[in-house]
């Protein structure tokens, strides 16, 4: 007790030190590369000597997988790959404190990494002659997706490993040569870079191989190709303003458009009513800004008749002298009158509250400018209306959707006061919705997302595909039937909806190559949306047995943990594998401890009880 009372008035603390064995774990490569007899044999007879420091260590082998093995009779190198990225990964899920990797280190499945320090210590002892001689792609660098007639550079490093001279470096579309060059290695164990310029004609999923020959001394001929996709698109979108009569609209829209790269756009305007229209061209969408319909001879309205009929969306700009003549059969609104005033105040509808094409504005909706004026007139049968007047709920802005095409039409004008904004962050939300309203317009009442975990696959590898399909407000469409089909080899698959507008579907991949496939939607067996997708497969390279090893990977692996690395039979000792105990301290402080308190009293309240038992004073 009195002891007590000094370590608390002294303010000591007591140390403690408590040992815990470490745990470690061993991994074999029983990988094909490890089959040579200068490897695995030896790999064997090293462990077999190791028993008596390691009779608590775990044992693994991997290649392509990890198992826990408990003897080393009967084991054999069967793995096809050697997969470095398991260990660690299995390791970070286990938590050794020491790893022992008995390995020759060809690494050739999956990504390894060599950023980040790892939590543990990995000791390697690679088996095999250390002398590699590899020319290897060492990356390649492209764009994801470039535009047709553009020009597109791909960068690729190549590395050298105790080899030099010319090499030829080729690239090859479609298994079709595209481009060759040569570079010099004048000397060995550098790094060089260069680069080709191609340009793509035709818009699709290119699937594209750059390649380097063989050499008979080299160790991994799997790193002498490169195989990677870059999306070629046209212009997404051949866009053309019209206007007879134009208003600040051509300004702002101008702005707009032409600053977004992948639209193509043409702006044909005149102040004298008469404009000459495009007879060869097609438009995917159309915008008539305040344009006069009854200023058009025969010939131009046929031609305008035809510029409609081809186009997937369109756009109507109404203005104060706006004249609809007979193309108001185009409309989704009938009007009634023009109606001007000082301000036109609006609400959206429930539907508008909805649509996609308002997400970025909706929440500053009430702090764009009100409208001057507005053709009055009522909703045509199957009209969406999204924008409404304040006053008399006249429709301001709605749209009809048909097999084709979708018609949108801004009977509020003038349309460019809401570009009028000296408020950037404003002026931007209200840029991001006329494009949101384009790509409405040009994407249809029905959008077809595909998701693939990746572009290339081995041929026994099941192909997962998942779809979201969103409906013409971008909601997720719900209860509607999924197709995939591969016509080539008669192959269709359904797929099944895993929640609201989500769709998942699988296949194997009948062949290697290019392989093809469709999806088909269909809404009450009526087919409303088509999309065409591809694949590249390839015939997975099983490793071959091999004489030598990758001393920089397991370099690599050892110095981001802090251990070491070994070539087998130079190997010190044994020391650092050594079962020595981790250290564990405790500290306890006497003073602000509650618990200690109420040990004191507790302590003290037993020795007062203790002595009136036994009559003590």
């Amino acid at each position: 007790m009195t002891i007590l009372l000094i370590f608390i008035l002294f303010n000591f603390t007591l140390n403690f030190t408590l040992s815990k064995r470490k745990k470690i774990f061993i991994f074999l490569d029983n990988s094909l590369s490890m089959a040579d007899e200068k490897k695995f044999p030896l790999a064997i007879n090293f462990l077999e000597t190791l028993k008596r420091e390691l009779d608590k260590a775990k044992l693994f082998s991997f290649s392509e997988t990890i198992k826990e093995i408990s003897s080393l009779k009967n084991i054999t190198c069967e793995g096809k790959r050697t997969n470095l990225k398991k260990v660690i990964d299995f390791s970070l899920l286990k938590k050794p404190d020491i790893i022992l990797l008995l390995s020759d280190g060809l690494h050739n499945e999956g990504d390894l990494l060599f950023k980040e320090s790892l939590p543990f210590q990995i000791f390697t002892v690679g088996f095999g002659m250390p002398q590699i001689k590899d020319f290897a792609i060492d990356d390649v660098s492209y764009p994801n997706f470039v535009f047709t007639e553009e020009s597109v550079k791909i960068v690729f490093r190549i590395k050298s490993i105790n080899l030099k001279g010319p090499l030829e470096v080729s690239l090859t579309l479609d298994k079709k040569p595209l481009e060759k060059k040569v570079i010099n290695f004048l000397t060995e164990n550098i790094i060089l870079e260069d680069s080709f310029k191609i340009i793509f004609q035709e818009e699709g999923k290119k699937f594209l191989t750059l390649k380097i020959p063989y050499f008979t001394d080299e160790v991994d001929q799997q790193n002498n190709q490169y195989f990677f996709t870059i999306e070629v698109k046209k212009k997404s979108a051949k866009i053309l303003y019209l206007s007879n009569q134009p208003t600040f609209n051509l300004k702002f829209i101008r702005r707009i458009l032409e600053d977004k790269t992948d639209y193509q756009t043409e702006f044909l305007f005149s102040f004298e009513k008469k404009i000459l229209l495009p007879k060869e061209k097609n438009y995917e969408v159309l915008i008539f800004d305040n344009f006069d319909f009854s200023a058009l001879s025969s010939e131009e309205k046929n031609n305008l008749k035809n510029l409609i009929t081809k186009a997937k969306g369109i756009l109507f700009l109404a203005d104060k002298n706006s004249n609809f003549n007979n193309f108001s059969e185009y409309l989704p609104i009938n009007i009634e009158k023009n109606i001007t005033q000082k301000e036109v105040s609006f609400l959206l509808t429930e539907k508008g509250r909805e649509h996609i094409i308002w997400e970025e504005i909706l929440d500053a909706l009430n702090q764009l400018p009100p409208f001057w004026g507005y053709l009055k007139g009522r909703p045509k049968e199957n009209c969406s209306t999204l924008l409404i007047s304040e006053k008399d709920s006249s429709p301001l802005f709605a749209y009809s959707v048909y097999p084709d095409k979708i018609i949108a039409f801004f009977t509020a004008y003038p349309f460019w006061r809401w570009f009028f904004i000296p408020d950037e962050i404003l002026q931007n939300k209200v840029n991001n919705f006329f494009l949101s309203l384009i790509s409405f317009l040009k994407e249809g009442n029905y959008r077809v997302d595909v998701y693939l975990e990746k572009e290339f696959y081995n041929l026994a590898e099941e192909v997962k595909i998942k779809t979201t399909i969103l409906n013409e407000i971008g909601q997720p469409a719900k209860n509607l039937n999924l197709l995939l089909e591969i016509p080539q080899y008669e192959i269709k698959e359904l797929f099944s909806e895993i929640s609201d507008g989500l769709y998942q579907t699988s296949f194997f991949p009948p062949d290697t190559g290019e392989i093809a496939f469709k999806i088909s939607v269909f809404k009450d067996k009526e087919k409303i949306k088509e999309s065409f997708h591809k694949i590249k497969v390839f015939t997975k390279i099983a490793e071959e047995k091999t004489p030598y090893l990758d001393t920089l990977t397991l370099k690599n692996l050892s110095e981001i943990s802090n251990g070491n690395f070994y070539l087998f039979p130079n190997i010190p000792s044994f020391s650092f594998l050594n079962q020595e105990k981790k250290r564990v301290n405790f500290k306890i402080y006497f003073q602000n401890n509650f618990y200690i308190y109420l040990l004191l009293i507790f302590l003290y309240i037993l020795d007062i009880y203790l002595r009136k038992r036994k009559g003590l004073p």
